[in-house]
């Protein structure tokens, strides 16, 4: 508890806050993700698909195209998500279906393609608990540069899991990215940010970084990865520096 309190008294002290982005996205192109068919649910990159023997998700190649984006490789659903509880549980699918954390407000984009060119489809996100919008996936789509839409959606919730799946038959997945405003001390701290997956230590410093309660749970003078770390607030302190950069992971 006393260093607890040592840290936040050095943040309130020593910082003013300001915002960052923290972004994340899947195209399913490079590793751990792989053109393959998955009949059981498994978490890739901090992505969990939802598949069993009878009904099985795939990744395949596809090429297409949004602007700056060339998608090589889409995940596809193969038909419609399972609902293992409609009565009690409506919003929360158990196959053909993916999901991802968010520690708070996020943007989420998205684009997709209905599996059929003659049928437009959409993709539905849930919080597990309520249906929180529905993602176009039409089945017609142009050959020009941009023939992959990119919808986005502003998740203003809390701390939670937002799924993903199809209510009604086959859609095509190309591209999931999440962009976050997370909170982030002004870095006082010459050389030193936070990019969302890691510290980044320019001038290699002695850097020490403290979860909530006050533990110590790395120390560098390097660049320090936080994806191994659990999700919260953590505080990052220079050796012989009273200045505290407070990250939102």
């Amino acid at each position: 508890m006393k260093k607890t309190v040592l840290i936040l008294s050095l943040f309130i002290a020593g910082a003013s806050v300001l915002t960052v982005q923290a972004q994340k996205e899947w195209t399913f192109d490079k590793a751990p993700f792989e053109a393959t068919t998955y009949s059981q649910t498994t978490t890739l990159d901090g992505l969990t698909v939802y598949a069993t023997e009878g009904k099985t998700v795939v990744i395949d190649e596809n090429n297409k195209r949004n602007g700056e984006y060339a998608f090589t490789h889409r995940l596809k659903f193969g038909g419609s998500g399972t609902i293992a509880d409609s009565e009690n549980a409506p919003f929360l699918p158990s196959e053909r279906a993916i999901s991802f954390p968010v520690t708070g407000p996020t943007t989420v984009k998205i684009a997709a393609l209905s599996s059929s060119s003659s049928t437009d489809r959409t993709l539905v996100m849930s919080d597990g608990i309520t249906s929180l919008h529905t993602f176009a996936a039409p089945g017609s789509y142009s050959e020009g540069t941009d023939n992959v839409p990119l919808e986005t959606y502003q998740y203003t919730g809390g701390a939670g899991t937002l799924y993903i799946w199809s209510p009604s038959s086959g859609v095509n997945l190309y591209m999931v990215a999440t962009s976050t405003t997370t909170g982030i001390s002004k870095v006082t701290i010459d050389g030193v940010s936070f990019n969302g997956r890691e510290i980044v230590n320019e001038n290699q410093v002695r850097l020490e970084v403290y979860n909530i309660l006050g533990n110590k749970v790395a120390e560098s003078t390097s660049n320090i990865s936080m994806v191994e770390q659990g999700r919260g607030i953590y505080f990052v302190k220079a050796a012989n520096s009273k200045v505290v950069l407070k990250i939102n992971r």
